[in-house]
C-alpha cells in the first residue's frame, strides 16, 4: 500500500471512530431541555384550556417566568408563569353566559411535573384544572 493510500485509510478509520460521538452529541442537542419541555407543556395546556379556548388572544401569550421547585419529596416540578389576555371577563367556557365586553389580562401559574400539568391557577382565584373558583 502506498503512503497516500495508508494516510487515506488512517483518515477513514479516524473519521469512523468520531462518528458515534458526533451522533450522540447531535442527538443530545436535538432533545429539549427539561425547562423547555415544561414551557412547551404549559403552552400546550394553556392554549387548549377552557378559558383560553373561549376567547383567548393568541398574540398576547407571554411566558414571564420559569422556576424549578426543589421539594423534599420527589419529583420536583416546574412553575411556569404565563400572561395572556381574553376578549371578555371571566374564566372557563362561558358559552351561554352573559360576559363583559373588555380585554381582561390574566396571569396563569402552572405547575408541570414529569410531563404533566398538575396545577393551573389563573389570577390566583381560578383553578383551571377543576374549573372553579378557589
Amino acid at each position: 500500500m502506498s503512503k497516500k493510500g495508508s494516510l487515506a485509510f488512517l483518515a477513514l478509520i479516524l473519521s469512523a471512530m468520531c462518528l458515534p460521538a458526533a451522533s450522540i452529541y447531535a442527538w443530545q442537542r436535538s432533545q429539549p431541555s427539561p425547562e423547555d419541555a415544561a414551557v412547551r407543556k404549559t403552552l400546550d395546556y394553556l392554549l387548549n384550556s377552557p378559558t383560553f379556548r373561549f376567547d383567548g388572544l393568541s398574540d398576547s401569550v407571554k411566558v414571564v417566568g420559569v422556576t424549578k421547585s426543589m421539594t423534599y419529596a420527589q419529583p420536583s416540578f416546574w412553575i411556569v408563569t404565563v400572561e395572556f389576555e381574553c376578549s371578555h371577563g371571566g374564566y372557563g367556557d362561558r358559552s351561554g353566559q352573559m360576559v363583559t365586553q373588555l380585554i381582561q389580562h390574566h396571569t396563569a401559574v402552572i405547575h408541570v411535573s414529569e410531563g404533566r400539568v398538575i396545577m393551573a391557577v389563573f389570577d390566583g382565584v381560578w383553578d383551571e384544572l377543576a374549573g372553579k373558583m378557589i
